[in-house]
């Protein structure tokens, strides 16, 4: 027997119950029946006599379906649950169930086959979809996109062995004039929604934002693109992009900034120390000292204090030199050297002229090697103690390498044209005899080709060695060593293949080559 038995007819609702069932068990089943109305002191009647059936309830029990209406709190979703009916009321139709979402205010997104599907299979309490709304739609914000990596978050390298090398930090972001920067994506406008009830909802736009456009940066017209405007250093301040084109070093180069290798000028407002380079294309100025580093650049090298590289380094320019003083150190300079106090010790060439002595400096060159392409000027060359210096002047170290490099290369490539003219030779005759074949007249084309480039190329090359020529004959005609204050032995000039030692300390001097011979000169002013 079931415990608690409900039974429905005409004459009314009855129950009878197992033993042991209580009263609330009783009144859970009459709830999940939906009957209500039921005589309490019937209800204890059938629990008093168990298996005892009870007439709870007089007559027919009529009630109609319940249909209820949820909406979610956005607004963006209804949904219906229908309790069935009881009695002589019938399903509701679909009529009904549009009615009841009507008086609900659900007006938009409605679902027929929804609807449809309650009523056809009388899908009873079970809360379905019957209404969808359009969601709103939020614009986008406008996105920049970086299309550089600045050099503090790349990677260092590591060597073969594993090791990384802590002078190549790569902190500085090089750019060339022209790069793309940045791109910006447009923000896109806003959709507004619609509520199950018809109610507009509204979106928000996406928000603009502009190019981080800087000093030494252009935007494209429509504002989508941003590139560097000259070449530079990139960085990222208060937001916006800059290509600066000068990289400034607050203090010294060493392992806190690592090597510098940069298209533009650099600024170190200390001193480059011992091991570190500097390769630049622009201008050079530090503060402080240079140690035993390496500075290369093709524009000019300023030293507010001076080198003491301890024959380590080297110096490399490609304009003009600057220093307070230098001391054992390597330069090659393409243009003039210019030294306050002195020139101790060290290996030095000029393209065109060296002056020690310059602001009521020292003056001294002492040591060495120094040349010059024209003339060098010093208040004392040499010393009492008779220290070895050399002075060379009339030919350019610069243009008297590349003279050698030229020669060579014209001597290297004459011998390559002579070969190939000679199998040129062969392949006609080849051809005039119809004996040339298509692999053959392949490689007679490319020979032919590879003629007329070399020829152009010696061409160009005996031009630019008769250029030298001149250019050197200049120099030596003006080459000059002058001496303002004491000269001492120990010292030799040379110029145009020939050399003068100094054996006498002689004062206000000036060494020039004349008559086939170097002659000592009063000081010329």
């Amino acid at each position: 027997m079931e415990r608690v038995k409900i039974e429905k007819n005409e004459e009314g609702v009855y129950l009878s119950v197992a033993e042991g069932v209580s009263l609330s068990e009783v009144l859970d089943a009459l709830e999940k029946e939906r009957i209500s109305g039921a005589e309490p002191g019937l209800v204890e009647q059938a629990l008093t006599v168990p298996g005892n059936r009870v007439r709870i309830v007089e007559g027919q029990v009529d009630r109609p379906a319940r249909i209820s209406v949820d909406i979610s709190r956005d607004y963006l979703l209804a949904r219906m649950s229908i309790e069935p009916p009881e009695g002589s009321f019938g399903w509701p139709s679909l009529a009904d169930l549009k009615s009841t979402l009507e008086a609900k205010g659900v007006i938009y997104g409605i679902d027929d086959t929804a609807l449809s599907r309650l009523v056809e299979e009388k899908i009873a309490d079970q809360w379905v979809e019957v209404a969808k709304g359009a969601p709103p739609v939020d614009g986008k914000d406008s996105e920049v996109d970086y299309k550089i990596e600045f050099g503090s978050s790349k990677p260092l390298d590591q060597g073969k062995d594993g090791k990384v090398d802590m002078k190549e930090l790569s902190t500085i972001t090089i750019v060339r004039k022209g790069q793309l920067l940045a791109t910006r994506v447009p923000f896109t406008e806003a959709h507004d929604g619609i509520s199950v009830q018809g109610k507009t909802i509204k979106a928000k736009n996406g928000k603009d934002r502009k190019l981080p456009a800087g000093q030494g940066t252009v935007s494209s017209e429509d504002e989508t693109e941003l590139y560097a405007e000259h070449d530079g250093h990139l960085v990222m301040r208060g937001g916006v992009l800059d290509v600066l084109p000068v990289y400034v070093v607050p203090g010294d180069v060493d392992y806190s900034v690592g090597n510098i290798n940069f298209i533009g000028s650099v600024e170190v407002k200390g001193a480059v120390r011992d091991g570190f380079e500097i390769k630049t294309t622009g201008n050079v100025d530090v503060g402080g000292v240079v140690e035993g580093a390496v500075i290369e650049t093709d524009g000019d090298l300023e030293i507010k204090v001076g080198v003491s590289a301890g024959n380590k380094g080297s110096l490399k320019i490609g304009g003009s030199l600057t220093a307070g003083y230098i001391d054992k150190a390597h330069l090659m300079i393409g243009g003039n050297i210019q030294v306050k106090d002195a020139i101790m010790h060290s290996d030095i060439s000029a393209g065109r002229s060296i002056a020690v002595g310059v602001n009521r400096g020292k003056g001294q060159i002492v040591g060495g090697k120094t040349q010059a392409g024209v003339s060098v000027q010093c208040i004392t060359l040499g010393s009492q103690m008779g220290t070895k210096t050399e002075v060379h002047v009339g030919v350019s170290p610069l243009l008297a390498n590349r003279k050698a490099e030229l020669t060579s290369l014209l001597a290297e490539n004459q011998e390559k044209l002579g070969q190939i003219d000679t199998n040129i030779g062969f392949l006609k005759k080849l051809e005039k005899a119809g004996k040339l074949d298509t692999e053959k007249r392949t490689i007679l084309l490319k020979l032919t080709k590879g003629s007329f480039q070399i020829q152009s190329l010696l061409g160009q090359w005996k031009k630019e060695l008769e250029e030298l020529g001149v250019k050197m004959e200049r120099s030596r005609s003006d080459a000059k060593v002058k001496v303002k204050e004491w000269c001492y032995p120990g010292v030799s000039i040379s110029m145009r293949g020939c050399t003068y030692l100094v054996r006498e300390d002689v004062r206000f001097v000036s060494f020039s080559y004349q008559d086939g011979e170097i002659k000592v000169l009063p000081y010329d002013r």
